[in-house]
């Protein structure tokens, strides 16, 4: 997400070459402007902690206390991280679903320390588990690698709380100045342009990512193979016909059939096609606690339907079982056929487009729980 149209300007227009320092100090100025614009009550104080400088507000009536800007050189830590001290830092746990970590506006490793510096932020972007949480992991790691580089970070508040809903961080280092805009909370509206499906694809987990697969498979299956769908795997979703272990059990053409559901979004192969045109085979591993077999493989699908079909019954031979590939970059998906042992796999068709399905998927998980 880029950083709002002023701060780009602003970046745009610095005379060059601007050093470190004038940069820096230009930001953190157009970050107090701004604020004072979108909050003109508030209480702004300037103080030197550890290796940055901050600009506070201090609560009124209606408005809790919060950082507003801050700009560090960041430096090796003086000392160990104080885990007892974080620990204990008041801290909500989670926010609409999403699990959130006391958050460092400066990290640890750039010589950040405690009190103003840490703020609830998401605990995917914080980690580096989602696509956007691996930028702003790659950011904070130039502005902490970087010799003689300078980290700006400018919290977004959309309310009188101290949880900001977006971070703009900015990098400034001799080789240039790197900024862009970091949600931080999922229950905002939409910027004009945002499509919401690209959004929560942004901000999501691989488990997420998963579960998103296997809805889209579902939807898929309903919407080109005409399949009705009689189980489906635990994505913590509501489900009428039954839960198992396998990713979908579906009727298509009066048949039953099970399918393992695979889903690619950071992989390295995520987006990409053979020269043939196919999506690359997604990999079948020996599941534990299945006697080693395969996925996909005659005996590991008989565990996991029993509850539908009689597999212990004289005639119960085996049930018809695919594979299919979600690609959520490409928005393509594909299915193959696989024999009994789980291990070849043949397309039983090219690629077909997907994004419909997708958006059906995530539009079918945010009513039910409000997040993927």
């Amino acid at each position: 997400m880029h950083v709002e149209d002023g701060l780009s300007t602003l970046i745009a227009s610095l005379p060059t070459p601007s050093s470190v320092d004038e940069v820096a100090i230009a930001v953190l100025a157009y970050g107090h402007q701004t604020y004072l614009a979108r909050t003109p009550a508030a209480t702004l104080v300037e103080f030197e902690h550890g290796p940055a400088t901050y600009l506070f507000d201090h609560s009124s009536e209606t408005r809790v206390e919060r950082t507003v800007a801050v700009v560090a050189r960041p430096t090796s830590p003086d000392g160990l991280r104080d885990a007892a001290y974080q620990r204990g830092f008041p801290s909500r746990a989670q926010w609409h679903g999403r699990a959130l970590d006391r958050g460092h506006f400066v990290a640890f490793s750039g010589g950040g320390l405690f009190g103003p510096n840490v703020f609830d932020q998401d605990r995917a972007l914080n980690r580096g588990w989602s696509r956007a949480g691996q930028r702003y992991r790659a950011l904070e790691n130039r502005a902490v690698r970087t010799r003689g580089a300078a980290l700006v970070v400018l919290p977004q508040y959309v309310d009188d709380t101290d949880f900001p809903g977006f971070l703009d961080v900015i990098v400034i280092d001799p080789s240039g100045v790197e900024a862009e805009r970091f949600r931080n909370r999922f229950d905002l509206p939409l910027d004009i342009g945002e499509q919401i499906l690209d959004v929560q694809l942004d901000g999501a987990t691989n488990a997420q990512i998963g579960g998103l697969g296997e809805e889209t498979a579902a939807a898929w299956i309903e919407s080109e193979l005409g399949g009705t769908i009689v189980a489906l795997g635990d994505a913590e979703m509501p489900r009428t016909l039954g839960r198992q272990d396998l990713d979908i059990l579906a009727i298509v053409d009066d048949m039953l059939v099970a399918f393992e559901v695979k889903t690619r979004f950071q992989s390295r192969y995520s987006g990409r096609i053979t020269r043939s045109g196919d999506l690359y085979r997604p990999r079948l591993r020996r599941a534990n606690g299945s006697g080693g077999h395969r996925q996909g493989s005659q005996p590991y699908v008989a565990e996991r339907i029993a509850d539908h079909v009689d597999t212990d019954a004289e005639d119960y031979e085996g049930v018809e079982v695919r594979v299919i590939a979600a690609d959520l970059v490409s928005f393509l998906i594909q299915q193959y056929e696989i024999d009994d042992a789980g291990r070849r796999l043949r397309p039983l068709a090219p690629p077909s487009e997907c994004r419909e399905e997708t958006e059906v998927a995530a539009r079918r998980i945010l009513e039910h729980r409000g997040h993927l």
